[in-house]
């Protein structure tokens, strides 16, 4: 997570900055994963993990699996689901002019979750963004309105559309993938472009 003026944490602490990316939950996931997917008390001790060295919140998608599920039964066996932050990601599958489908998508996120509401609901891939202003952002920014998400934001791959998102109004996040070696994002100027607009930049790997 990188700091950008208005940041979704209220936090700064070390800690709080970090964010346990949860696909593995939900299916085998991870190239050096050997020992396929967890069981759900090892899902929660994961969780629990996470939760003791001050790690609050947590990023699944409807796309992975169980994903959803497993960290809804972890984050409640821990009794913590009140105090997590969750960022899910909407599956691309879904059409995204058709509002009731997005609304039923939403509504089985929360209810597997088993939270009231998102701290962040995300674009899967950046390719959404076509259809933002064919419906897809009234939408998302209806969700705000309702109470549902707290931001949106779009995961994004090539610094030309993570730029194209962080323009784009209503979007409040990006997430990008970034490591020591790749330094696309940077020399685009997509951290200086973030902060200058008081938006959040996420880093995965």
């Amino acid at each position: 997570y990188a700091d950008a003026g208005d940041r979704l944490m209220d936090d700064p602490s070390p800690a709080t900055r970090l964010v346990l990316g949860t696909a593995q939950l939900g299916f085998p996931h991870g190239i050096n994963n050997k020992h396929g997917q967890p069981t759900a008390e090892e899902a929660q001790g994961i969780v629990a993990e996470a939760w003791r060295c001050g790690v609050v919140e947590f990023d699944p998608a409807q796309a992975y699996g169980s994903s959803e599920a497993g960290l809804g039964q972890a984050l409640t066996a821990l009794d913590v689901g009140g105090r997590a932050r969750v960022i899910t990601k909407l599956d691309p599958a879904l059409d995204p002019a058709d509002g009731p489908g997005l609304d039923r998508a939403l509504r089985r996120s929360l209810q597997l979750l088993n939270i009231p509401r998102l701290a962040g609901l995300m674009l899967h891939h950046e390719s959404q963004l076509a259809h933002w202003e064919k419906g897809f952002g009234r939408w998302l920014g209806r969700m705000r309105e309702d109470g549902l998400v707290a931001a949106i934001g779009v995961s994004t791959y090539t610094p030309d559309k993570a730029l194209a998102a962080l323009d784009t109004d209503g979007v409040q996040f990006v997430q990008i993938p970034v490591n020591i070696l790749d330094r696309r994002f940077e020399s685009a100027g997509v951290f200086r472009r973030a902060q200058d607009l008081g938006k959040s930049v996420y880093i995965r790997s």
